[in-house]
């Protein structure tokens, strides 16, 4: 799943957008290591779940808490309400 949003000949594309996909282009494809790291572990380690459970939603929540607080800093509260509804109801 590629961040892609904008066609590479938009002129609304700005150089730290583009930055911005390509690093998160990098960090999506390290997290989908971790999740096959996790799964392969938790198949062959059932007992080891609930502490890959617990590592999950500490990681997932730090983000979205991180997300929320540098937002509400920038003076952009929106944004973080913005991204999440879109991840739910797209």
């Amino acid at each position: 799943m590629k961040t892609k949003v904008l066609e590479e000949n938009s002129s609304a594309k700005t150089e730290n957008f583009k930055m911005l996909e390509e690093k998160l282009d990098g960090a999506e494809n390290t997290i989908r290591d971790c999740i096959k790291l996790t799964l392969e572990d938790i198949n062959s380690n059932p007992d080891c779940e609930k502490e890959y459970i617990e590592s999950w939603a500490s990681y997932l929540k730090g983000i979205s808490d991180y997300f929320f607080q540098a937002s509400e800093n920038s003076g952009n509260k929106n944004i973080y309400k913005k991204v999440f509804r879109r991840m739910i109801f797209k």
